[in-house]
């Protein structure tokens, strides 16, 4: 409850300037999560600092955040092909990759992989395989 009432506080103080309270609103939400409302707020906050820390080219804080939000998707039942959970996915495979993990890889390929209709054929290893950029594209809506 008290996780709760400082991140209300935090947007009814900071309202104005709530990007720059990111980190502060998602570490609160994400422990006061426990209603769907709560969760799905948590989740978008600890997205936004994700992208805010990706920004300042803080990779390892930015993968942090991503896999934060996806941990809290989970938890809260979300569907492996859920949008939401996809495109985190995607965006946190782009932190890891910038931050040098090499398991970004693996986290593009879950994001794919969820992305797929169950009766899908599988690619064929002579294929080539999608790209961070065929991925972005798709969840844009560009092909």
């Amino acid at each position: 409850m008290l996780h709760r009432r400082v991140a209300e506080a935090l947007e009814t103080v900071h309202v104005h300037r709530l990007d720059e309270h990111a980190s502060a609103l998602a570490h609160h939400w994400a422990r006061a999560s426990a209603p769907a409302a709560e969760v799905a707020k948590a989740v978008s906050w600890a997205k936004r600092a994700g992208d805010q820390a990706l920004a300042l080219l803080a990779h390892d804080d930015a993968v942090d955040w991503y896999r934060q939000a996806v941990e809290l998707l989970d938890a809260a039942g979300a569907a492996a092909g859920d949008h939401r959970r996809v495109n985190l996915l995607v965006d946190l495979g782009d932190a890891q990759r910038r931050a040098g993990d090499p398991g970004y890889r693996q986290t593009l390929v879950a994001a794919g992989r969820s992305q797929r209709p169950a009766a899908a054929p599988i690619r064929s290893p002579a294929l080539p395989s999608p790209t961070t950029g065929d991925l972005q594209r798709q969840r844009c809506g560009r092909r």
